[in-house]
């Protein structure tokens, strides 16, 4: 990655930990109706990586183009209630440190349910290729796994 790209992923990555941080901070407020929300816009974490890009293309891989988006709605399914009952939650510097370092990532493409399964230190985060909805690479969640082999299954194929 030439220097200018390597400083503006950098920008990036800083600026969507800001966001999490607002958006967290907003999740943690109870509002005066006993609701926790936020009104944050959708946020980049920063552009797919390059060797995900070459494996998308060389097997037929629809890939939105731009960044990986991050949203409201994807941040309160990682941290739902029902990831806490079943002790699967992720910490919230898991999901910082996914944004920041996930290019150092074991990754995975499910084919049977078209996602990248970027996968480090005992937790899985799911990132959908191709929203068609809103034609984005989009984070969906993430929870913790145990240490057994994350393709026992062959369902998934390594790409790094």
């Amino acid at each position: 990655m030439q220097t200018e790209q390597m400083k503006e992923e950098t920008e990036k990555r800083l600026s969507a930990i800001q966001s999490l941080d607002k958006v967290l901070a907003d999740l943690d407020t109870v509002r005066p109706n006993g609701k926790r929300f936020s009104t944050a816009p959708p946020f980049s974490i920063g552009s797919v990586e390059d060797d995900i890009k070459v494996y998308a293309k060389e097997h037929c891989i629809t890939l939105a183009d731009g960044d990986i988006i991050m949203d409201v709605k994807q941040i309160t399914h990682t941290f739902r209630e029902l990831h806490v009952k079943k002790d699967i939650v992720i910490s919230r510097e898991q999901l910082k440190h996914f944004i920041i370092h996930r290019h150092t990532y074991s990754v995975y493409y499910d084919s049977e349910d078209p996602a990248l399964i970027y996968v480090y230190g005992g937790a899985k985060f799911v990132v959908h290729p191709y929203y068609a909805i809103k034609e984005r690479v989009n984070y969906i969640t993430a929870f913790k796994i145990g240490s057994e082999d994350i393709n026992k299954s062959g369902r998934y194929k390594k790409i790094r």
